[in-house]
């Protein structure tokens, strides 16, 4: 995603006003604070969950102390050495203390929500686009999901490692070294690297990154060289670099061919699969994102009769959010916790079309009724997905509750020096 207003170097050394200074730290500190409220319950009431965390804290009692296997599912064909390594470190310093793994957890969330706001107003998002993406992220159905569980999630970090890689690709050079390029690249591409090691799925930003260069190059047509050296192409390469070293990193160090695992193998290409499997997508996508559909009726029925150049800024998010849902097609399982990077490019969605929709109303022309309307219908949609938020925290919360009670009572039962 290219900037639309470059700032000039006059313009980064200027100093803001104090008014300006308080609006920026408000548009951080306010997104900030309610990713601390969503985390709040779960650190006032932490339990070990029902269903991963057993697995993953045996594995984990296995490994702290000892050798530190980093591919301990080798049967399943799944890669993932950061993902244990974070919880390795973890356990090692909260051990069966499941407060601290859900301090983490929001801090990740903390962390994530405060790089989105800033990835948008670098890109060349406006103070109210960004400050909206930044409340919109932490309020996703996908989020409790993922952050309500101790880390036996991937997504988390992937996300975090990815909006990284991103915000090292608009970052600008404090000099004119013309080294920066492929400093970026390098670092991006690591960053790419460890999100991958902690979901495999982030290699879908190869197509994703491609995809972004050929729109730079439609948008530029007078500029017919598909390579040059654009921020997207930047991207590609460090998307490419990181998927080359992913799969060399494997071929050394995993026991399982990616079609021999037990888990890989889920993959099924057949029309009769996923034909259903795009119904239950769609399903996932009308239970958290509805909201969306009246903002994005409004501003495409607006710009399509002026020019599709005015939509490209959603072109790019578009592009990602596709991407994230083809990815798990053909994938045996549909749950919904799989689109939390699909729910960062929804909330800077959400919040570029509400920003222009604000801005159509400010306008007083005819469409300012419309946008009015989709602005309410897009709000009443969205308070319906707070529900939901609600009732999935309150139902992680019991269950885990409940499968702590069961344990202690277990625990109570068994002869004396039995292993539980």
């Amino acid at each position: 995603m290219q900037r639309s207003h470059p700032q000039t170097e006059a313009e980064v050394n200027t100093p803001a006003p104090p008014r300006e200074k308080q609006s920026n730290l408000g548009i951080f500190l306010v997104p900030a604070l309610l990713a601390l409220l969503v985390m709040l319950p779960r650190i006032l009431d932490a339990h070990f969950g029902l269903l991963d965390d057993g697995y993953n804290l045996s594995k984990a009692i296995e490994n702290v102390g000892g050798d530190w296997n980093l591919v301990p599912q080798a049967e399943s064909g799944r890669f993932r050495p950061f993902y244990w390594l974070f919880y390795y470190l973890q356990f090692a310093a909260f051990g069966l203390r499941p407060a601290g793994f859900f301090l983490v957890n929001t801090l990740v969330l903390i962390a994530t929500t405060l790089g989105l706001v800033l990835l948008v107003r670098r890109a060349g998002g406006s103070p109210l686009h960004a400050f909206l993406s930044g409340l919109i992220f932490p309020l996703s159905v996908p989020v409790i999901e993922n952050y309500y569980t101790t880390f036996s999630k991937g997504e988390p970090l992937q996300v975090f490692f990815i909006i990284a890689s991103l915000l090292v690709l608009v970052s600008q050079p404090g000099s004119g070294n013309p080294r920066f390029p492929w400093i970026k690249v390098s670092l991006a591409s690591a960053l790419i690297l460890l999100a991958a090691f902690n979901k495999e799925t982030t290699l879908v930003l190869i197509p994703v990154s491609l995809a972004w260069r050929v729109l730079d190059w439609l948008f530029n047509r007078a500029d017919r060289k598909i390579f040059k050296a654009t921020l997207t192409t930047q991207y590609f390469l460090a998307t490419v670099l990181a998927g080359g070293l992913f799969f060399l990193f494997r071929a050394l160090f995993a026991q399982t061919q990616i079609s021999g695992g037990n888990y890989t193998a889920f993959y099924d290409f057949n029309l009769p699969f996923l034909i259903p499997a795009v119904i239950r997508w769609t399903g996932w996508l009308i239970h958290g994102f509805a909201y969306l559909a009246p903002l994005v009726l409004l501003i495409f029925a607006r710009a399509l009769p002026r020019s599709w150049a005015s939509l490209r800024i959603y072109a790019y998010i578009l592009i990602w959010m596709a991407a994230w849902v083809v990815m798990f097609l053909p994938w045996r399982f549909a749950q919904q916790y799989y689109l939390l990077p699909f729910s960062a490019g929804s909330a800077v969605l959400a919040g570029a079309l509400v920003s222009e929709a604000v801005s159509i109303y400010r306008q007083k022309t005819t469409w300012a009724a419309a946008s009015i309307g989709c602005l309410a219908i897009a709000g009443v949609l969205f308070s319906v997905t707070l529900l939901t938020n609600l009732t999935n925290a309150r139902m992680q919360l019991a269950v885990d509750r409940a499968n702590w009670e069961m344990v202690l009572a277990v625990r109570d039962k068994l002869p004396s020096g039995s292993k539980l």
